[in-house]
């Protein structure tokens, strides 16, 4: 959809659906339930929200509620690759370990990485 569409009834319906189905409406804070809910009546009302402090407030929302799995690995990876890259880089990794700072920027490498952390969270 259009980023004007973004803010529709139609388009916070069918993500609060699909936030339903993929289990964000389970992560998402009381505060944040209740501030989605008040923007999809606010839109339903309205035909879509204009408020742009809300809208702001909804996107951050909307974030949570559309991440998928493999977007959150993907997140916490690239977290875990910038520390382990800054750690590699301070101790000269290059001269004794040059393929590390290669396994770093591989993607397999980096969602592997956030399933760790997942874990050890």
């Amino acid at each position: 959809m259009l980023p004007s569409d973004m803010f529709s009834h139609r388009y916070l319906q069918s993500a609060y659906r699909k936030g339903f189905r993929n289990g964000g409406w389970r992560r998402l804070s009381l505060e944040d339930k209740a501030l989605f809910r008040c923007a999809l009546w606010v839109a339903k009302v309205r035909g879509r929200l204009a408020n742009v402090r809300l809208m702001v407030q909804i996107a951050g929302i909307l974030r949570k509620l559309l991440a998928t799995f493999k977007r959150r690995m993907m997140r916490l990876g690239r977290v875990e690759a910038e520390r382990l890259m800054l750690c590699l880089q301070s101790s000269k990794a290059k001269e004794w370990a040059p393929r590390a700072l290669e396994w770093v920027k591989d993607q397999r490498f980096v969602a592997y990485l956030g399933v760790l952390a997942a874990n050890v969270r």
